[in-house]
Protein backbone atom coordinates (compact mmCIF):
# COMPACT_ATOMS: atom_id res chain seq x y z
CA UNK A 1 0.00 0.00 0.00
CA UNK A 2 2.87 2.63 0.96
CA UNK A 3 4.39 1.70 -2.91
CA UNK A 4 1.03 2.40 -4.73
CA UNK A 5 0.28 5.54 -2.11
CA UNK A 6 4.29 6.91 -2.73
CA UNK A 7 3.97 6.39 -6.64
CA UNK A 8 0.37 7.92 -6.86
CA UNK A 9 2.08 10.66 -5.13
CA UNK A 10 4.54 11.18 -7.51
CA UNK A 11 2.49 10.09 -10.61
CA UNK A 12 0.11 13.27 -9.80
CA UNK A 13 3.05 15.61 -8.73
CA UNK A 14 4.17 14.10 -12.29
CA UNK A 15 0.75 15.03 -13.80
CA UNK A 16 0.61 18.94 -12.09
CA UNK A 17 4.36 19.84 -13.42
CA UNK A 18 3.53 18.73 -16.98
CA UNK A 19 0.55 20.62 -16.71
CA UNK A 20 1.92 23.54 -15.89
CA UNK A 21 4.20 23.68 -18.99
CA UNK A 22 4.54 26.89 -20.63
CA UNK A 23 3.61 26.32 -24.60
CA UNK A 24 1.00 24.16 -23.01
CA UNK A 25 1.66 21.16 -24.97
CA UNK A 26 1.13 17.32 -23.08
CA UNK A 27 4.30 15.71 -22.78
CA UNK A 28 4.90 12.14 -22.29
CA UNK A 29 7.54 10.50 -20.87
CA UNK A 30 9.59 7.09 -20.04
CA UNK A 31 9.02 7.62 -16.13
CA UNK A 32 5.32 8.50 -16.18
CA UNK A 33 4.69 5.17 -18.62
CA UNK A 34 7.33 3.27 -15.87
CA UNK A 35 5.33 4.59 -12.74
CA UNK A 36 1.93 3.72 -14.55
CA UNK A 37 3.33 0.10 -14.85
CA UNK A 38 4.17 -0.53 -11.63
CA UNK A 39 0.96 0.61 -10.47
CA UNK A 40 -0.84 -2.08 -13.37
CA UNK A 41 2.13 -4.71 -11.75
CA UNK A 42 0.77 -3.88 -7.95
CA UNK A 43 -2.16 -6.44 -6.50
CA UNK A 44 -5.77 -5.31 -7.31
CA UNK A 45 -8.24 -4.89 -4.67
CA UNK A 46 -11.59 -3.92 -4.78
CA UNK A 47 -13.01 -2.91 -0.59
CA UNK A 48 -16.67 -1.96 -0.88
CA UNK A 49 -18.82 -1.36 1.89
CA UNK A 50 -22.28 -0.22 1.38
CA UNK A 51 -25.29 0.73 3.50
CA UNK A 52 -28.59 1.52 2.60
CA UNK A 53 -31.50 0.27 0.75
CA UNK A 54 -31.05 -0.43 -3.02
CA UNK A 55 -27.30 -1.12 -2.96
CA UNK A 56 -25.60 -2.22 -6.25
CA UNK A 57 -21.95 -3.27 -6.31
CA UNK A 58 -20.51 -5.02 -9.66
CA UNK A 59 -16.29 -5.64 -9.71
CA UNK A 60 -14.59 -6.34 -12.62
CA UNK A 61 -10.77 -7.57 -12.07
CA UNK A 62 -8.34 -8.94 -14.58
CA UNK A 63 -5.29 -9.50 -13.46
CA UNK A 64 -2.29 -11.03 -15.89
CA UNK A 65 0.80 -13.15 -14.10
CA UNK A 66 0.53 -14.57 -10.74
CA UNK A 67 -0.55 -11.42 -8.68
CA UNK A 68 -3.54 -12.24 -5.97
CA UNK A 69 -6.85 -10.50 -6.96
CA UNK A 70 -9.20 -9.23 -3.91
CA UNK A 71 -12.61 -8.26 -4.00
CA UNK A 72 -14.22 -7.59 -1.01
CA UNK A 73 -17.96 -6.65 -0.77
CA UNK A 74 -19.94 -5.35 2.26
CA UNK A 75 -23.16 -4.90 1.60
CA UNK A 76 -26.18 -3.85 4.51
CA UNK A 77 -29.66 -2.88 3.57
CA UNK A 78 -32.11 -4.21 1.55
CA UNK A 79 -32.02 -5.09 -2.07
CA UNK A 80 -28.18 -5.79 -1.64
CA UNK A 81 -26.94 -7.35 -5.65
CA UNK A 82 -23.05 -7.82 -5.82
CA UNK A 83 -21.83 -8.69 -9.50
CA UNK A 84 -17.99 -9.95 -9.54
CA UNK A 85 -15.93 -10.83 -12.92
CA UNK A 86 -13.00 -12.05 -11.77
CA UNK A 87 -9.82 -13.26 -14.80
CA UNK A 88 -6.34 -14.08 -13.68
CA UNK A 89 -4.67 -16.05 -11.16
CA UNK A 90 -4.77 -16.63 -7.51
CA UNK A 91 -8.06 -14.53 -6.70
CA UNK A 92 -9.84 -13.62 -3.50
CA UNK A 93 -13.33 -13.03 -3.20
CA UNK A 94 -15.10 -12.23 0.29
CA UNK A 95 -18.86 -11.30 0.56
CA UNK A 96 -21.15 -10.13 3.22
CA UNK A 97 -24.82 -9.39 2.54
CA UNK A 98 -27.29 -8.88 5.19
CA UNK A 99 -30.64 -7.55 4.34
CA UNK A 100 -33.71 -8.26 2.04
CA UNK A 101 -33.09 -9.68 -1.43
CA UNK A 102 -29.43 -10.42 -1.04
CA UNK A 103 -28.22 -11.26 -4.44
CA UNK A 104 -24.79 -12.68 -5.39
CA UNK A 105 -23.32 -13.35 -9.08
CA UNK A 106 -19.48 -14.44 -9.53
CA UNK A 107 -17.70 -15.61 -13.11
CA UNK A 108 -14.68 -16.42 -12.39
CA UNK A 109 -11.69 -17.65 -14.31
CA UNK A 110 -8.17 -18.58 -12.93
CA UNK A 111 -6.57 -20.80 -10.69
CA UNK A 112 -5.97 -21.19 -6.70
CA UNK A 113 -8.58 -18.83 -5.81
CA UNK A 114 -10.37 -18.65 -2.31
CA UNK A 115 -13.93 -17.63 -1.94
CA UNK A 116 -16.02 -17.22 1.12
CA UNK A 117 -19.79 -15.68 1.13
CA UNK A 118 -22.08 -15.07 4.15
CA UNK A 119 -25.33 -13.97 3.37
CA UNK A 120 -28.44 -13.32 5.89
CA UNK A 121 -31.66 -12.30 5.17
CA UNK A 122 -35.00 -13.15 3.66
CA UNK A 123 -34.10 -14.03 -0.27
CA UNK A 124 -31.37 -15.06 -0.64
CA UNK A 125 -29.36 -16.14 -3.92
CA UNK A 126 -26.12 -17.11 -5.10
CA UNK A 127 -25.38 -17.44 -8.67
CA UNK A 128 -21.68 -19.26 -8.97
CA UNK A 129 -19.60 -20.03 -12.34
CA UNK A 130 -15.88 -20.74 -11.86
CA UNK A 131 -14.07 -22.10 -14.97
CA UNK A 132 -9.89 -23.20 -14.59
CA UNK A 133 -9.99 -22.96 -10.80
CA UNK A 134 -6.84 -25.23 -9.09
CA UNK A 135 -6.56 -25.78 -5.15
CA UNK A 136 -10.09 -23.55 -4.62
CA UNK A 137 -11.45 -23.01 -1.27
CA UNK A 138 -15.21 -21.84 -1.38
CA UNK A 139 -17.33 -22.02 1.80
CA UNK A 140 -20.95 -20.79 1.39
CA UNK A 141 -23.25 -19.52 4.54
CA UNK A 142 -26.48 -18.57 4.07
CA UNK A 143 -29.31 -17.51 6.59
CA UNK A 144 -32.47 -16.29 5.63
CA UNK A 145 -35.50 -17.64 4.23
CA UNK A 146 -35.29 -18.53 0.84
CA UNK A 147 -31.96 -19.76 0.11
CA UNK A 148 -30.85 -20.75 -2.93
CA UNK A 149 -26.96 -21.68 -4.13
CA UNK A 150 -26.02 -21.95 -8.06
CA UNK A 151 -22.81 -23.58 -8.31
CA UNK A 152 -21.25 -24.24 -11.68
CA UNK A 153 -17.18 -25.99 -12.01
CA UNK A 154 -15.57 -26.63 -15.75
CA UNK A 155 -12.34 -27.08 -15.73
CA UNK A 156 -11.34 -27.62 -11.66
CA UNK A 157 -9.10 -29.81 -9.54
CA UNK A 158 -8.64 -29.92 -5.90
CA UNK A 159 -11.97 -28.04 -4.90
CA UNK A 160 -12.62 -28.11 -0.95
CA UNK A 161 -16.63 -26.84 -1.27
CA UNK A 162 -18.83 -26.29 1.68
CA UNK A 163 -22.28 -24.95 1.42
CA UNK A 164 -23.89 -24.33 5.10
CA UNK A 165 -27.86 -23.00 4.66
CA UNK A 166 -30.46 -22.80 7.33
CA UNK A 167 -33.76 -20.89 7.06
CA UNK A 168 -36.64 -21.77 5.27
CA UNK A 169 -36.11 -22.77 1.03
CA UNK A 170 -32.45 -24.45 1.16
CA UNK A 171 -31.80 -25.29 -2.37
CA UNK A 172 -28.44 -26.04 -3.41
CA UNK A 173 -27.24 -27.09 -6.72
CA UNK A 174 -23.39 -28.26 -7.80
CA UNK A 175 -22.90 -28.56 -11.34
CA UNK A 176 -19.21 -30.15 -12.42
Amino acid sequence: MKVFCTVLFFLLITNILLAQNADGTVITNNATAIIEEEILAETNQSIVNQQGTDNLTSVIQRQEGMEANLAQVMQFGNFNEALLSQMGSGNSTSILQDGKENFYNLSLEGQNNNIGIVQNGDNNSIRQNLNGVNNANLEIVQDGNENEVEQEFTGQSNLNMQIIQTGNGLKAIVRQ
